[in-house]
């Protein structure tokens, strides 16, 4: 399962920020878990390289690459997806910057999971590959100029 694929550079908007994609990677990978602790490990993991930048009088941008890692929820715990990308997002409402940087999450969430279901992606098992839910809030990301 050890595979990459790279996805055409693209432009999307999700609740009034504009996501521009230069670069998109997905690679997925099977982690060796030891057998006496299955599942003690997280579902998910957001890593980040971004800058905030404010716009006059209201608005923020962020550029910069993020990481985030899933791990299939469904048969084999195993199987993860690894999505790369850099990114240029604005919004012209946005006064937060933790906000924004959240809702870059929540639409990379939304767009795998979406683009696991339209190319049927498949664990080591053959079984779907099960994308973990969205469950983060601006206030998780500290490390975010706000």
């Amino acid at each position: 399962m050890n595979e990459s694929i790279e996805v055409e550079p693209f432009e999307a908007t999700f609740e009034a920020v504009v996501i521009n994609f230069r670069h998109l990677k997905l690679k997925f990978l099977t982690e060796v878990i030891i057998e006496a602790a299955p599942r003690v490990t997280g579902y998910t993991g957001v890593f980040q390289n971004v800058q905030i930048h404010h716009y006059v009088p209201t608005g923020k941008d962020c550029v910069g690459n993020v990481l985030v890692m899933f791990r299939n929820q469904g048969k084999e715990f195993s199987s993860c997806l690894e999505l790369e990308c850099t990114i240029l997002a604005s919004s012209k409402l946005e006064t937060s910057g933790r906000s924004l940087f959240c809702k870059i999450i929540q639409y990379l969430f939304e767009w795998t999971g979406n683009y696991i279901q339209e190319r049927n992606i498949t664990d080591t098992a053959g079984e779907p590959f099960i994308l973990p839910r969205f469950l983060y809030a601006k206030d998780q990301f500290t490390n975010i100029e706000d």
